[in-house]
């Protein structure tokens, strides 16, 4: 009986009658056994799986249009007609032609952008005006003064003053403490934030709020690194080991999902849509808040065909715009799709996925959580570890819209004005195609049979039949050529974006500039009016960049062992304040130079003072070395002159005594 059963088959009985099952159903079978005997892992599906997936299901449903529009915004900047649009235009037969202005735009505006925010004081931590320390230890520093008052045996009048005295004392020690507590957080944050390639990060991020509704980025999340040490045995073998690092990561906006009415990542809940490989899943397991045997579960059952089911066929065209093969349809171990779900849930839920009933007080109690779903397993639920329950994401966008989670970018500001540039264009090259030769006009009845009429060249002998009316078969006239007119337009058209986008096409090297352009100094003024524009859209940054140095500082202040670093400080970005300080700064320090360039004011500054100066006006300039001579130098120098003017006195006392 066993040899007659195909390969991967068993029996199986069934009420007394022997029936084959083969490997999918036996594993069906086998998969309904382990969920009865774990109802816990039922619940997943039906408990926090259900509940992810509404969430998803409505944010996604929620941002169908802004999806489409982001696309847009992509097609724009790649040249690309809508596919709608491309057909209409083919079905006429005319020019196809596009003119990529909003790249150009959205490029310029991102060299703009990201000329200010390479800066290395582009953030800064500063202690507070009243630094705060535990209570205890400020009672310390009070008690331990009031000890050595006593042992001086002063009266109380004088023991009371000397007392206040050593009470500012304290304050002033304090905040020398904060700002050296501040200076060395600010160097292990700028230290994590090297570590990670947070430039690059920003780079992308900058792309993202110029071209789509907004830049997303995420962090800082603690994740598993490999790194490379080496032995200490003399050979120096290399040694591959994971340490546990601050990281950041761009969101695409094109995977971001936020709650239908949300107007920011606190408002309800936000999902993030990752592609995970298989060795990410892998180093996931065994660590706190992850479910090894989901992970492992998922892993069997998808690592060599991949997970694509979060996808549609708006993905689709984002692969395409991309570059990227479709993920749908070339799906392999490499791509397995996850949901990122930063939210509420209810107590309940998370007991009945296997979380330590010890963390959760109220089985009806809201509490926020983060979670990562694929297809129907949750393979990792920890509750937010933020004090105040924050989401470890920041955004920004060009145009900020009151009231919406999403703004608008570059592209979509001068979407019209693209369309109008591009409707010139087509309409342009159709007219010189049309006009740059004769058309005909040929009887048909004044031609002989088999005569070509396609065949037009030069010295051309034509066969023609009489007409009975006397006029000439064949006629040639010229269309009319409006390219003037239509160059016109289109140049309106493009001078509008500079005002709708406020990125004149002087700011990145156009010599486009009327008037006061023709001049440096009148370019320079265009340059700080067009600044106003570029401002806007660094203070967004600027606020987003805050935040992630915010949660940066929080979590350090946290898990860091290190207390030397641990103080009361404030943040302050310094991005759009040095837009509008830059080059107005710069021209204020030429002016002085000028204006003290006189023998009262160089007595009263001295050489010191004029070395300061020259200093601050050399720094924009990157000597490679240091034009001005140090203070050192400089004393040697006036030591030396003041040597020889010595020695010039001698010799004119030594002659006139001779």
């Amino acid at each position: 009986m066993m040899s007659n059963l195909l390969p991967g088959t068993a029996p199986v009985s069934n009420g007394g009658m022997l029936r084959v099952m083969n490997n999918s159903q036996l594993n069906e079978i086998q998969r309904q056994q382990q969920e009865a005997a774990n109802p816990t892992k039922i619940l997943v599906i039906s408990g926090l799986a259900a509940h992810i997936r509404r969430c998803w299901s409505a944010a996604k449903d929620a941002k169908q249009e802004h999806q489409r529009t982001m696309l847009r915004c992509l097609r724009m900047r790649k040249g690309e007609y809508e596919p709608h649009v491309a057909a209409m235009i083919a079905a006429e037969g005319g020019s196809d032609i596009y003119m990529r202005l909003t790249d150009v735009k959205c490029r310029g505006a991102e060299a703009w952008i990201a000329d200010i925010m390479q800066m290395d004081d582009l953030w800064t931590l500063e202690s507070t005006e009243i630094p705060e320390i535990s209570p205890d230890q400020e009672q310390a520093m009070i008690m331990q003064a009031e000890a050595l008052i006593l042992q001086q045996g002063w009266a109380p009048e004088e023991a009371q003053a000397a007392l206040e005295d050593a009470k500012e004392q304290i304050k002033k020690q304090i905040k020398a403490l904060a700002e050296s507590a501040a200076e060395r957080m600010a160097t292990k944050i700028k230290d994590q934030l090297q570590e990670a390639g947070f430039r690059e990060i920003l780079s992308e991020f900058i792309q993202d709020v110029v071209t789509f509704k907004a830049g997303i980025i995420k962090g800082p999340v603690i994740r598993r690194k490999p790194t490379l040490a080496w032995s200490d045995d003399g050979q120096y073998r290399p040694i591959v080991t994971e340490e546990l690092c601050v990281d950041f990561q761009r969101i695409s906006p094109l995977d971001a999902y936020p709650a239908p009415h949300a107007t920011g990542f606190e408002d309800g809940y936000f999902i993030a849509r990752h592609t995970l490989t298989n060795e990410t899943l892998y180093s996931m397991q065994n660590t706190r808040g992850n479910d090894t045997e989901a992970i492992r579960r998922v892993l069997e059952q998808y690592g060599q065909s991949g997970l694509n089911d979060w996808l549609d066929n708006l993905d689709n065209e984002r692969e395409a715009l991309e570059g990227k093969s479709s993920l749908r349809h070339h799906g392999n171990g490499e791509n397995i799709v996850a949901l990122e779900y930063r939210g509420p849930a209810m107590g309940k839920l998370l007991i009945e996925w296997g979380m330590d009933p010890a963390r959760i007080d109220d089985l009806l109690r809201t509490y926020n959580i983060e979670a990562w779903l694929v297809n129907n397993e949750v393979i990792r639920c920890v509750l937010n570890g933020d004090p105040l329950g924050r989401k470890p994401f920041s955004k920004a966008s060009a145009v900020t819209l009151p009231g919406s989670f999403w703004g608008m970018g570059v592209a979509e500001q001068m979407e019209d004005i693209a369309r109008m540039c591009n409707g010139a264009a087509r309409a342009l090259a159709d007219n010189m195609a049309i006009s740059s030769g004769p058309q005909v006009a040929i009887g048909i009845n004044g031609l002989p049979d088999g005569f070509d009429i396609t065949n037009i060249k030069p010295w051309k002998i034509w066969q023609l039949l009489q007409s009975d009316s006397g006029q000439v078969p064949v006629q040639f006239f010229q269309p009319d050529m409006h390219a003037g007119e239509l160059l016109e337009i289109y140049e309106r058209f493009a001078r509008m974006a500079d005002e709708v986008t406020g990125i004149p096409a002087y700011a990145y090297g156009s010599d486009l500039a009327a008037g006061a352009g023709k001049t440096a100094s009148g370019l320079s003024m265009l340059m700080g009016n067009a600044s106003k524009g570029i401002k806007r859209i660094i203070s967004n940054i600027d606020l987003a960049l805050s935040q992630i140095i915010h949660r940066t500082y929080v979590h350090n202040m946290l898990y860091d062992p290190d207390r030397s670093i641990k103080g009361d400080v404030k943040i302050v970005a310094r991005g759009a304040l040095a837009l509008i300080q830059k080059e107005a700064i710069q021209a204020r320090r030429m002016e002085m130079l000028a204006f003290t360039n006189n023998p009262t004011d160089l007595q009263i500054l001295g050489v010191k003072g004029r070395a300061i100066q020259l200093r601050e006006a050399f720094k924009p300039l990157d000597y490679q070395k240091d034009p001005v001579p140090t203070d050192e130098e400089l004393q040697q120098q006036m030591m030396a002159a003041q040597q020889q003017a010595a020695l010039e006195q001698q010799a004119v006392a030594e002659g006139e005594a001779a």
